[in-house]
């Protein structure tokens, strides 16, 4: 895919999101993304041709996608010098600002999964984006490791996302204080039990 898609994509993602927001219903017409993104109806038909008439997965793919790796990119600036920090430590920061960008967009995040079946549809459906924001954290903060336990890593770091979502979309304050709590106590047990097993060393 060319530049320009890439841009033309992501002008849609945030016309989505946008309406989103504003009309708190996940049913959007291509009518509306052309005005909201002020992209003619024609171009937005060319981009979405491949999908479904509800684009919900496909907008929250790219959605998670820029902001990975806004997160990721950032991390990598803020551990650059860091030889104090425990590696417990940078996955929790890497977590806590994974949290901190979505907070923009946790009205969207409840409207797409009001329901517990959307919910589950929407987890699968970006399986695979939380699969590879969890390896590309381990990468940047660890050396090389054995690939099978990083897999089991990655399932791991799933599983305590996912908790933590849960938590942040029932949650109604405007911060995520509360969602920081349960995230360092999930990744500590997740450490515990890694430690247990000898798949992370103490």
């Amino acid at each position: 895919m060319n530049f320009d898609n890439e841009n033309l994509e992501w002008k849609l993602c945030e016309a989505y999101f946008s309406i989103l927001d504003k009309n708190m219903t996940s049913l959007v017409s291509l009518d509306q993304l052309s005005v909201e993104a002020k992209i003619s109806k024609d171009e937005v038909e060319k981009i979405l041709s491949n999908n479904s008439t509800d684009y919900k997965i496909f907008f929250l793919k790219i959605l998670i996608s820029k902001v990975d790796g806004e997160v990721l990119t950032e991390l990598k600036a803020d551990i650059f010098d860091d030889n104090i920090s425990s590696t417990y430590d940078k996955i929790l920061e890497g977590f806590i600002l994974r949290f901190e960008k979505y907070v923009k967009y946790r009205r969207s995040f409840k409207i797409l999964s009001r329901s517990s079946k959307q919910k589950i549809n929407v987890f699968l459906n970006v399986f695979k984006e939380n699969y590879n924001f969890s390896s590309n954290l381990l990468t940047l903060i660890e050396d090389d490791q054995n690939c099978g336990i990083k897999t089991l890593k990655c399932l791991a770091l799933n599983v305590v996302f996912t908790k933590c979502l849960d938590i942040f979309l029932k949650d109604k304050n405007q911060d995520i204080e509360g969602v920081m709590r349960y995230l360092d106590k999930y990744l500590s047990d997740v450490k515990d039990l890694g430690i247990f097993v000898g798949i992370i060393k103490d």
